[in-house]
């Protein structure tokens, strides 16, 4: 792997080219990764309001966005870890979660991943989230809540 680069942004100063690039990315990995989802395709505007009030934290290959993580900071929940999906399993994934535990080191950080994004979930255990509550009534939908102890908790 390369050296990935983590820029972190409060939303409102995430410029119009990063947010195209943002909704680019969130699009081309849901076509070719969440293979069980039809019409996934979102437009920029119904994108931005998804993470109008979160942090971003983009990552960067030799100036190429190649993945991004967006977080509630409130709740320290993790709405969206997406990642170019020619990187996938390259490093870029845990470099970002890495740098949300460095950044909330006190904070239990907690995500929803669907049932159907297997890869996703084996990742999260193996970086130590641990299942919480599972809704596997939803259809496609199902998912299943993980949280990850702060240090200060461990």
């Amino acid at each position: 792997m390369k050296y990935i680069e983590i820029k972190k942004y409060a939303f409102n100063k995430l410029s119009s080219e990063q947010l195209i690039e943002l909704c680019q990315l969130y699009n081309n990995t849901l076509e070719k990764a969440f293979v069980w989802q039809k019409e996934s395709r979102i437009d920029l505007d119904s994108f931005v309001k998804m993470i109008d009030v979160e942090l971003a934290y983009l990552a960067y290959e030799e100036e190429q966005l190649v993945g991004f993580l967006t977080l509630y900071e409130p709740d320290t929940f993790i709405h969206f870890l997406f990642i170019d999906t020619a990187l996938q399993k390259s490093g870029v994934g845990s470099a970002l979660l890495g740098k949300i535990e460095l950044d909330f080191p006190n904070e239990d950080i907690s995500l929803k991943c669907l049932l159907q994004n297997k890869n996703a979930l084996s990742f999260y255990k193996k970086k130590g989230f641990k299942v919480v509550e599972t809704k596997d009534d939803l259809g496609l939908e199902s998912y299943q809540l993980l949280v990850k102890e702060s240090q200060a908790d461990v």
